[in-house]
Parts: structure tokens; sequence; C-alpha cells
């Protein structure tokens, strides 16, 4: 079985991802 802290540290890891992946493409276009 998966804790919810485990769940929560997942689905927060893979929410920081998006947002640098997000910050590195504006630091790219330079927008």
């Amino acid at each position: 079985s998966i804790s919810r802290r485990e769940v929560g540290e997942t689905l927060g890891g893979d929410a920081r991802t998006e947002q640098l992946r997000r910050g590195l493409s504006r630091d790219r276009t330079g927008h």
C-alpha cells in the first residue's frame, strides 16, 4: 500500500517538474 505522504510527495514532485519545465521554456523564449 502507498501512504498518503508518498502519494503527496509524488504528485508534488510532478507539479514541481511541470513548473520547472515551464520556467525553463519561458527563459528560452524570453517571455
